[in-house]
């Protein structure tokens, strides 16, 4: 397991920001277990190094994508960098401006520009605490952005559980394409990340959720 106190967060989010997500009622039953198509890549970004987590995230999705459209070439990392400095005005070599992306701003450059071909036509806030909501985002989407906040401890968790103070390590952005069982499993850093129920459940951990509508562009 790598030393997860080095890796980056990038992700721009306030703890006072509000996102109204819409609502979702139980009105249908979801799958009890949802896989990712075997053999789709798993990026990483440059993430160990640069706080680019939400266009890592973003590229993540397309990856599944076009996974979904028999396609399973992995999107280059220099993508993902040159999509961190035209939404932030990231400058290689400078870390002065390396300071992470807020995720509505992601949302209205991918809305004009493409991620590998794939652009976003919309981004739809869902109840970040709802394992329903986040479950059947998955099964009809074919994964999920969250947004966590999280703390010290989870550097040396295997798998992520509400321990620690909310945000005391930082705000990260991650993929969430699978799960079963009371796991749901995110792509971050490039490796799979356990996150158990209990963590989306409890207030503060999970602050934001987003269903992304991709079309190919």
């Amino acid at each position: 397991m790598p030393d997860l106190a080095t890796m980056r967060l990038g992700c721009r989010w306030s703890p006072a920001r509000v996102h109204v997500p819409e609502p979702v009622g139980v009105s249908s039953p979801v799958s009890s277990a949802w896989s990712r198509i075997v053999g789709t890549p798993r990026l990483s970004g440059d993430n160990t190094v640069l706080g680019d987590c939400v266009p890592t995230a973003c590229a993540n999705a397309v990856q599944d994508a076009m996974a979904g459209a028999g396609d399973y070439g992995p999107i280059h990392q220099s993508v993902i960098v040159d999509t961190y400095s035209a939404v932030t005005g990231y400058t290689p070599g400078d870390p002065a401006s390396d300071q992470g992306t807020d995720p509505s701003s992601m949302w209205g450059w991918w809305q004009q520009h493409d991620i590998a071909g794939y652009r976003l036509r919309k981004a739809t806030p869902i109840d970040p605490q709802s394992e329903y909501a986040v479950r059947k985002t998955i099964e009809t989407s074919g994964g999920v952005i969250l947004i966590v906040a999280l703390s010290i401890e989870q550097q040396t968790q295997v798998e992520w559980l509400p321990v620690g103070t909310p945000g005391s390590w930082g705000y990260h952005c991650v993929w969430v394409d699978e799960y079963t069982g009371r796991l749901s499993f995110a792509t971050s850093w490039g490796r799979v990340t356990p996150i158990h129920q209990d963590y989306l459940a409890s207030p503060g951990f999970t602050v934001g959720a987003f269903a992304l509508d991709l079309v190919a562009a």
